[in-house]
């Protein structure tokens, strides 16, 4: 057999470490004395995750440049271990104007037309059924399509 993930045998006899992975582990330990005399004692350790806290799998920054004036459709998306997650939330900041957050992580709509090209800085908080909750920052660049289709002329 093996130790868990993450953990060592010390040559005191003790474990230690970090669970890393959920599972039943089993293993042995040899035991020495001085002389060389030794005993072998079979071990059992069940491993099993507590921490429900959500875990983004969308990553921070930019989640993209969109036109103005066009449908956005985007998933943010996390998980969690035990519990699911229930909801995602803006708690800073402003979504692309003409867009909503729904609580399954979608962003969703049409962005206005704008009269300039536009960054939006928000921050969202998945939340899970107990509770427990992370935060993440983000930014959507939106470009002004009347502007850069306005563009004429040579440039030198």
């Amino acid at each position: 057999g093996s130790l868990p993930i993450g953990t060592i045998l010390n040559t005191n006899g003790t474990l230690e470490g970090e669970f890393t992975n959920n599972g039943n582990f089993n293993f042995i330990i040899r035991a020495t004395d001085n002389e060389g005399g030794f005993s072998d004692k079979s071990f059992q350790i069940q491993v099993q995750n507590t921490d429900n806290t959500p875990v983004w799998v969308t990553a921070a920054g930019s989640i993209g440049t969109f036109n103005d004036a066009t449908p956005i459709n985007f998933s943010f998306q996390a998980t969690a271990v035990n519990v699911p997650i229930v909801a995602f939330t803006v708690i800073a900041g402003a979504l692309p104007t003409g867009t909503t957050l729904a609580t399954n992580g979608t962003l969703q709509g049409t962005v206005s037309d704008l009269l300039e090209n536009t960054i939006f800085n928000f921050t969202i908080r998945v939340e899970n059924t107990e509770g427990d909750y992370v935060d993440r920052a983000f930014s959507a660049s939106i470009i002004d399509t009347d502007f850069v289709n306005g563009l004429t002329g040579v440039v030198k």
